[in-house]
């Protein structure tokens, strides 16, 4: 993506970038679901089909339902920054610490594997703590890809 030179000033019509609206895809999205944004530019929760190259945006920081819908009726708050406490579905144990984890779309109901990066279909962060054989507490930043 290359930008025009500047040759005036203009606005920057900033924001903070802690949260940002996304379009949704037809689905239903839960709070505090990890949100991938795929080929066709929508968010969706990890929860549904991956694929390769799709790109972690964030967590969902409200439920929103456009299974009813079109693409793109919808929006959702999302969060790009902080620390969140996942599940996982693989035991995991204070060594995971510092650990990228990665969504994996193929597990058992929860959508949150400790791996190593390219293990999935793409990494979200990396654990700062944890907390028992089964939840860890994630730092995230969207705003900063993590190769997979």
């Amino acid at each position: 993506m290359t930008f025009a030179v500047s040759t005036a000033n203009r606005e920057p019509n900033m924001s903070a970038g802690d949260m940002v609206p996304l379009s949704m895809g037809i689905t239903k999205i839960w709070k505090g679901d990890i949100v991938l944004c795929k080929a066709d530019g929508y968010a969706y929760s990890a929860y549904a089909t991956g694929a390769t190259g799709d790109k972690f945006m964030g967590v969902a920081a409200e439920t929103v339902d456009n299974t009813g819908g079109s693409a793109g009726d919808e929006t959702i708050n999302v969060y790009t920054t902080g620390v969140f406490e996942f599940t996982t579905y693989a035991t995991v144990t204070i060594a995971d610490v510092g650990t990228i984890v990665d969504n994996d779309v193929s597990s058992n109901g929860k959508a949150y594997y400790v791996a190593a990066a390219g293990t999935h279909t793409c990494a979200v962060g990396s654990v700062v703590e944890f907390v028992d054989g089964n939840t860890l507490r994630v730092l995230i930043n969207a705003n900063s890809a993590v190769a997979t």
